[in-house]
């Protein structure tokens, strides 16, 4: 499996993409996943056994912080080709993504996808919306 789970911090989508990525794990004899995210969890469980990451670079992960953050345009394409080059390599079975409440897919998802979908058109992606979120009133 691979999942993209972009959002992260506390009571993000990370977490729940975590948990389904442990039931995934206990349920699968021999699993594979691979996480592309572009955080670490924070305040949460320990990643599950049999999980690896691949960490996507933001525009202020240069050296120096925010002083010396990377046009974005240059980030996207990092995060893209990034993206692209572990679902070729990794071959995955199924792609789960966390696309959140709008229940948009980030376009930085759509040359994998494609990739995928040539060398295997029956690819099962699944695209799971978030939980919408409340409003303050």
């Amino acid at each position: 499996m691979l999942l993209y789970a972009n959002r992260g911090g506390p009571g993000s989508h990370l977490h729940h993409d975590l948990s389904v990525a442990a039931r995934f794990l206990e349920a699968v004899p021999q699993p594979q996943l691979v996480l592309l995210t572009g955080r670490a969890p924070v305040d949460g469980p320990p990643l599950p056994r049999g999980v690896s990451v691949v960490y996507l670079p933001g525009p202020d992960d240069g050296i120096g912080g925010a002083r010396h953050a990377l046009p974005e345009r240059l980030v996207r394409r990092a995060r893209a080709a990034i993206i692209a080059d572990v679902a070729r390599r990794f071959a995955p079975d199924v792609v789960l993504v966390d696309s959140g409440p709008e229940g948009r897919i980030d376009e930085e998802l759509l040359p994998a996808i494609a990739e995928l979908r040539t060398h295997s058109p029956s690819l099962p992606i699944v695209v799971g919306l978030g939980e919408p979120v409340a409003s303050a009133a």
